[in-house]
């Protein structure tokens, strides 16, 4: 039997005479499952909620006003004027504005709600005084009398929300429930959270602290034996000792104990149906199509972290869908620019939203990513440290800078969308006819192959792709070649991907690309000859107007050895660097600069230079390197450098133009 079964079956059955309790963890919809499923379907419903209320006269009045607005306001005006708007709006409201009717509604009701409440008031005493009424009695106002001499309160349903948010002792509120439901035979429906009930009951607390820290006392577990405390170093306990001897000394939870069995008959976990509230949640969006088909398509994976995470607050998954509708409003035109599947990339976001929001709502830090990161996979909380964790997931880093400070940067967007595009190239949208070229793509007749190949030739021609797909179609067309595939447009595929290389589109090459077979190999390799002929001429202009800069900057030293490190991949596929400097530039600064240049350019060396096979890359740079070294112990003899720290760094950077030397020779 489900809750809401179960609960009609509670107030159906007649002989039932206790209260029931729905216990559930902060933010997991409780409330709103009460709205839902109770109130909006029993007008005899009061509902009173327990926040803040730190007296029992305050609880009498709110139920007794929830009581009065459910009898007459709802049960009697409210349905005589909703009759008369359906009935006589035609009649006699024809030439009267629909808006202005609601007002005069509004005010209408207004006023009764007023005359009903002084009625309350006055009926309140009228017992006491038998009709003659004095107004010093009116002072103080018996809410709980007039609620135990009211009629068939037996007819209406009491629900008691935030019971361990309440001001009251627990065990006062229970006992006053209790002669409701065990006396008026009033249904009761109390809602809380009782995990955090235990933590409202600390009346005394200072006392009782000073109390257990008595070594007078001895305590003992529950089979009578010296409890753990004895064995630790004397006149020493922790803040788990203390806690267990009030507990033991005092028992705070008996009262409660005692008053919940005799008035609850049962309690009903509430755990949240996570499907329910996400499709509930996510119909507040579903005027924005495009939107709510993301929220559609994204829902499993959503549900699936909050499972995995444990974690079923369903505020978080409200918080949730407020930060993904501002993202995605953020981000929207950089991804409807992207050449790979947008849903790909809202499946990306989505995931480093949601563990985003449940790692802050968890009250775990969310740190921004480190070395300049714009996307990387990691874990938050207690398996932050653990490369071996299996809550990894994709975040970004301007999601984290929005859910943190609620900013966020159009550019950093760009930046990203850009670069997880690139690194994510053969992610395609389903319909893309590249896809009928991979799998099992030989069951293809030439024919079909040829369509595909057009089809392609024309995306690429549009800019339809990114150019770090460019080296994969290459492959591919290698593969078909390898066959025994011809045709003329496998040159003419080849020579868009050059044009657009000219133009500056920026393709990336594979360092050491994989073949099954040589045939392929060779294929590619003449392809690749016209686009890295394109490409070294793009590069190295490219190199020397950014190295004219970075040389011309006084901090020159730091931002070599930066561009170093980015474009160290670079210097592999090309299989040059030291003979593309300009070293005659290079000696002037080494000598007219800081020390610490000069030990970060040896740094830059290390970088470039640092595996054992670099002969097979580098053998091209030799000559440059010789030129360079026998250029420096030249100057080194002329300078006559004096101070040894600084003589120190061109010593170490000699050593290693000796070592890439022998490595190259």
């Amino acid at each position: 039997m489900d809750l809401v079964s179960a609960i009609e079956e509670y107030i159906r059955n007649k002989r039932i005479n206790y209260a029931i309790m729905i216990d559930g963890a902060w933010g997991s919809g409780k409330t709103f499952f009460i709205k839902k499923n109770i109130l909006k379907r029993y007008s005899n419903a009061l509902y009173v909620s327990l926040y803040d209320v730190n007296s029992l006269d305050k609880l009498s009045e709110k139920i007794y006003f929830e009581l009065l607005k459910s009898k007459y306001v709802k049960s009697s005006f409210l349905r005589f004027i909703i009759n008369l708007y359906k009935i006589g709006i035609i009649k006699f409201f024809f030439f009267i504005p629909v808006t202005l009717l609601k007002w005069i509604i509004k005010i209408l009701k207004f006023i009764f709600y007023l005359i009903f409440k002084l009625i309350g008031l006055l009926t309140l005493n009228l017992g006491l005084v038998k009709l003659d009424i004095n107004v010093s009695s009116l002072k103080k106002i018996d809410y709980y009398g007039a609620l135990k001499i009211v009629k068939k309160i037996d007819e209406f349903i009491l629900i008691i929300d935030d019971l361990e948010r309440c001001g009251i002792p627990i065990d006062e509120v229970l006992g006053f429930l209790n002669d409701f439901v065990e006396h008026k035979n009033m249904k009761c429906i109390i809602v809380a959270n009782e995990d955090e009930i235990d933590k409202t009951i600390t009346e005394n607390v200072e006392l009782k602290v000073m109390s257990v820290l008595n070594n007078s006392i001895e305590f003992y577990d529950c089979d009578k034996k010296p409890d753990k405390y004895s064995e630790k170093e004397p006149g020493k306990v922790d803040f788990e000792d203390i806690k267990n001897r009030i507990k033991y000394l005092y028992n705070d939870n008996n009262k409660y104990k005692i008053i919940k069995e005799k008035l609850i008959g049962k309690v009903f976990k509430f755990v949240p149906v996570l499907d329910d509230a996400y499709d509930n949640l996510a119909f507040k969006y579903s005027k924005d199509d495009d939107f709510f088909k993301i929220l559609c398509n994204t829902k499993t994976s959503v549900i699936n972290s909050m499972i995995t995470n444990e974690f079923n607050n369903i505020r978080t998954l409200d918080f949730y869908f407020d930060n993904f509708y501002q993202i995605y409003n953020y981000s929207k035109d950089f991804i409807d620019n992207c050449c790979i599947d947008h849903g790909f990339i809202y499946s990306s976001l989505s995931s480093s939203i949601i563990n985003g929001c449940i790692t802050m709502k968890k009250g775990d830090n969310l740190p921004l990513l480190q070395s300049e990161k714009r996307y990387d996979y990691v874990s938050y909380g207690k398996d932050q440290d653990s490369i071996f964790s299996s809550k990894l997931h994709l975040t970004f880093d301007f999601v984290n800078e929005y859910l943190i400070y609620n900013c966020i940067k159009k550019s950093d967007i760009e930046k990203t969308i850009k670069e997880f595009e690139s690194s994510n190239c053969e992610k395609l949208s389903a319909d893309d006819p590249f896809n009928n070229l991979t799998g099992e793509f030989w069951f293809n007749s030439s024919e079909n192959i040829e369509n595909n190949l057009n089809d392609i030739k024309i995306n690429i021609e549009s800019h339809k792709y990114n150019p770090a797909f460019y080296n994969t179609i290459i492959k591919q067309l290698s593969r078909l070649e390898s066959m025994g595939f011809k045709s003329n447009i496998v040159e003419e595929i080849v020579d868009c991907i050059k044009n657009n290389v000219e133009n500056g589109e920026d393709i990336q090459l594979e360092a050491y690309p994989f073949f099954t077979n040589d045939e392929s190999a060779k294929f590619y390799n003449q392809h690749m000859e016209i686009i890295k002929g394109v490409l070294k001429k793009n590069t190295k202009n490219k190199n020397e107007s950014m190295l004219d800069n970075i040389f011309n900057n006084p901090n020159w030293g730091e931002n070599f050895h930066d561009y170093i490190v980015k474009n160290k991949n670079d210097f592999i596929i090309n299989k040059r660097f030291f003979s593309e400097l300009d070293v005659n530039k290079i000696l002037e600064l080494l000598f007219s600069t800081e020390i610490k240049d000069v030990y970060l350019f040896k740094y830059s060396l290390d970088s470039v230079y640092d595996f054992a096979n670099i002969k097979g890359y580098y053998e091209s740079d030799l000559e440059s390197i010789r030129e360079f070294k026998i250029k420096l112990e030249d100057k080194l003899k002329k300078e006559k450098i004096n101070d040894p720290m600084r003589e120190y760094p061109f010593k170490i950077l000699n050593e290693k133009l000796n070592e890439i030397i022998d490595k190259l020779s």
